[in-house]
């Protein structure tokens, strides 16, 4: 209210002020208001919470009706999601599909993974299950997919399972060997069988 009664409703407004002027309508403070206008902060930036989700999706010029071809795109985003939990040291309990159609009617559809997971694999089998429902039920052209990770977990907050299976072992080195490679050699250097390059 005090900012309108000075005649300033925008940042164009307030950049006119000098100040002098910033100190006179607000004393000791208006200082600092004058260097907030000019984007002058030398406060370091501190996170007020951590992630809560993790999710990639793509928006097409036209509407996408080849199922295959959505199906691969699915599991690339599913890819990409999973090496940013793995990145992030982070696990993941439920996954989610969001599919947009040319009419922009959004749907999304759950589903919860036995365990706290960043494997790739595990993620997948949850999205395509999620994905085939979706198809079965012949819906219109899509002009928006993609898929994320809720109810995070930091892998440092605590143990997750005393055992692991040779199956997990296995699993969880192909992911880590796979993100290697890729962080060398780039992102389409290796991918997953149904998978292809991303669509940017």
């Amino acid at each position: 209210p005090k900012l309108e009664r000075m005649g300033i409703h925008t940042f164009d407004d307030a950049l006119r002020l000098s100040d002098v002027d910033w100190r006179r309508e607000f004393g000791e403070h208006g200082a600092h208001f004058h260097e907030l206008v000019r984007g002058i902060d030398d406060r370091p930036v501190v996170p007020d919470r951590t992630a809560k989700s993790i999710s990639h999706e793509i928006t097409f010029p036209v509407d996408m009706e080849d199922h295959d071809c959505l199906r691969a795109i699915v599991l690339d985003q599913t890819d990409a999601v999973a090496r940013r939990l793995r990145r992030n040291e982070m696990f993941a309990r439920t996954v989610v599909l969001k599919i947009r159609s040319g009419d922009f009617t959004t749907i999304t559809r759950r589903a919860t993974v036995p365990d706290f997971t960043d494997e790739t694999e595990i993620l997948w089998q949850a999205v395509s299950g999620l994905f085939e429902t979706w198809r079965q039920q012949k819906p219109p052209p899509v002009r928006l997919i993609g898929v994320g990770v809720l109810h995070l977990f930091d892998r440092g907050c605590g143990q997750l399972s005393l055992f692991q299976s040779e199956n997990d072992a296995c699993r969880s080195q192909l992911d880590r060997t796979m993100d290697t490679i890729r962080d060398r050699f780039g992102n389409d250097a290796i991918t997953r069988g149904a998978q292809r390059p991303s669509i940017r």
